[in-house]
């Protein structure tokens, strides 16, 4: 290649940068939502039977309704406790969303719970202390919800140990509410993740979605189809620059439970449920920022060393993110090895 040939190439691409970073600060101005979207909350939870209700508090949006038919006094998808924690009572608290709560892909038995054989393996022990484990997971929260609701709702009933379940990726996800079923097949739901185009693994999406010009033309080739076919691209609900500064606010609030945890006196224990399949890039900066903070146990090799593979955990064919009943098992088995060296 000659002199001027390279020069039109380097110029060229200064030309390709430029508007790139012309477009990606332009979508960062352009992708605003102050308001949020507390105007679609009434409606949305319309769609979510009996068993949620709004939250004012901030980040939550919404939270189980207690005395539902699904949760109990404190809006726990488990047994009733006594808030009062007796004199040899060991308080265990498993913070987390639907992996944890377990609503509907494990059944119903709650015998299959990761924290119910947890706490059933704990008093097997008989060391004349009583372990209760309770399950404060919440289906679709992300790390700064978790954070709140426990903050909020739990903190008070001092717990000595809190385990907070991380899905790899957690970091990537916004609040949202439950999908509305009539929107199910499109993924639309009230601050949903943004829509997909390009033909790359979700993954990768989730990753290229922190970037405002990936998130925008995504929006934008969105918007084009519900002026098309309205009535199978219902409008977007979302639409924030917020939706990837979630990245650095989950990391922070996974900061912040362990300060809470100092400032009350209790232990926090990271459990890291891995994706469920065979290989997958793992989520490098969860498991530096966990080697440097945290005690955590990373459930990556008890999974991948099961006798069927890994991909045989799943809760279903296409779900890498929740283990079935064995995955359930497996998890709380290896927790339980873990909490045996430091209770």
């Amino acid at each position: 290649m000659n002199k001027s040939k390279k020069i039109i190439v380097a110029k060229a691409g200064v030309c390709i940068i430029s508007c790139l970073l012309f477009f990606e600060i332009s979508a960062s101005r352009v992708l605003d939502n102050s308001e949020y979207c507390k105007k679609y909350t009434d409606a949305q939870l319309r769609g979510l039977g009996k068993n949620y209700e709004y939250s004012d508090i901030p980040n939550l949006f919404f939270v189980p309704k207690p005395h539902s038919p699904r949760f109990n006094s404190l809006g726990l998808n488990d047994v009733e406790y006594d808030i009062h924690k007796g004199e040899n009572t060991f308080r265990i608290m498993v913070v987390g969303d639907s992996i944890v709560t377990v609503e509907d892909y494990v059944g119903q038995d709650r015998s299959n719970f990761f924290h119910e054989i947890l706490e059933k393996e704990l008093n097997h022990l008989n060391t004349g202390t009583h372990f209760e484990v309770w399950n404060l997971g919440v289906r679709k929260y992300n790390t700064c919800q978790e954070y709140a609701y426990f903050k909020n709702k739990f903190l008070q009933y001092k717990p000595d140990l809190v385990i907070l379940s991380y899905a790899e990726f957690d970091d990537y996800l916004q609040p949202r509410l439950i999908y509305n079923k009539k929107y199910s097949k499109t993924k639309n739901c009230v601050l949903a993740t943004i829509p997909k185009f390009l033909p790359i693994a979700q993954d990768g999406h989730e990753r290229l979605a922190t970037l405002n010009s990936y998130r925008a033309f995504n929006i934008i080739m969105y918007g084009i189809l519900n002026k098309l076919a309205p009535a199978q691209y219902p409008p977007l609900f979302f639409k924030s620059r917020e939706s990837l500064s979630y990245v650095k606010k989950n990391r922070d609030a996974l900061m912040k439970f362990k300060s809470l945890g100092e400032e009350n006196d209790f232990e926090i224990v990271v459990v890291v449920f891995p994706r469920l399949k065979e290989k997958y890039g793992r989520d490098a900066w969860l498991l530096k920022s966990l080697k440097e903070n945290f005690r955590f146990i990373d459930l990556y090799d008890p999974f991948a060393s099961y006798k069927g593979g890994i991909s045989q955990l799943r809760s279903a064919k296409n779900d890498d993110v929740h283990p079935n009943q064995k995955g359930h098992e497996i998890a709380a088995r290896a927790v339980f090895r873990y909490l045996l060296n430091i209770l």
